[in-house]
């Protein structure tokens, strides 16, 4: 079996998450899948396959290939791979278009054609979404302080080892700091503030308000080192300050997934860094207005456009 390249299994997932947004609801889509066939028995691969809720089967092909338009030879082993396995549909996609002897082959048997185009340049995809905008929308927050309680009483922070301490001063959200006896599991602050979520009250670019966590256990299950040794933790408070602002995202792709007759959905794509993270937003849109053209593919007049 031929060993695809990254970018063309990259291509297939890209198809995948589009189908499933274009998918009927209760459908299942999966990328690859491995269907049986009916005359050899064997397991044929297929790139995206969509089963419908009553079993029907939809294949989706794909084809990354820039150079030129697919050809008639593609869309006739895809007319056979559909028989042998009892699809119910095939579509192709391809990202640079078919050739005339393809598109009518496609049409006689009834294979349903679909092109990818993709505009990599940043500033034509900007100009392209217009004012279209991506924005991320980012909860941060700041720990303030941390209150450990032991059989209801306040633990001061003398009782603690140096080292612990040391490590609050030094990072006081991600200090592990509590400790499970039963499987030694360890917790810090910021473990205790992911698991509450949101807390209530935030607005947009609004201003920061300040919110406490509280975590109590009843089991004597937890507990934290003391100079003294260990001790049962019966709750913990987390004071916190929060933020919700919206980040812009720079657009740097579109990408337009076409049918033989109209566009079926858009896609915007951007990225962004904040905090040591990278975030890769896409967003589906459908904008009344044509794509621009793309300069990765050589015009052709006979493919699919």
């Amino acid at each position: 079996m031929r060993k695809k390249s990254r970018a063309g299994k990259e291509f297939e997932l890209l198809i995948e998450r589009i189908e499933k947004k274009l998918s009927p609801i209760g459908a299942v889509v999966k990328s690859p899948d491995y269907i049986r066939d009916l005359i050899t028995n064997s397991f044929r691969e297929v790139d995206v396959s969509i089963t419908l809720t009553d079993g029907r089967l939809i294949t989706v092909e794909c084809r990354d290939y820039r150079e030129k338009p697919q050809d008639d030879m593609w869309i006739e082993q895809l007319i056979t791979k559909r028989e042998k396995i009892g699809a119910w549909k095939t579509i192709a996609v391809s990202s640079s278009g078919f050739s005339k002897p393809a598109i009518t082959t496609a049409q006689h048997y009834g294979v349903e054609l679909r092109r990818l185009d993709q505009i990599t340049d940043t500033e034509i995809a900007q100009n392209w979404a217009g004012n279209f905008k991506i924005e991320l929308l980012c909860v941060e927050y700041g720990v303030l302080a941390i209150v450990i309680r032991s059989n209801g009483n306040i633990l001061p922070k003398e009782n603690f080892s140096k080292s612990l301490i040391t490590s609050w001063e030094n990072n006081l959200a991600d200090t592990n700091f509590l400790r499970n006896k039963n499987d030694d599991t360890l917790l810090s602050a910021a473990d205790i503030v992911k698991s509450g979520g949101q807390p209530p009250s935030l607005v947009e670019n609004g201003d920061a308000i300040d919110y406490t966590w509280t975590i109590e256990f009843e089991d004597n299950d937890w507990c934290i080192e003391t100079s003294g040794g260990e001790k049962d933790v019966s709750s913990v408070e987390v004071y916190c300050k929060y933020w919700l602002r919206s980040v812009p995202v720079p657009i740097q792709s579109v990408k337009q997934y076409s049918s033989s007759e109209k566009p079926l959905t858009q896609l915007v794509s951007g990225s962004l860094e904040l905090h040591d993270r990278k975030f890769n937003i896409e967003a589906r849109v459908l904008l009344n207005k044509e794509f621009p053209k793309s300069t990765h593919h050589r015009k052709n007049k006979n493919t699919i456009q």
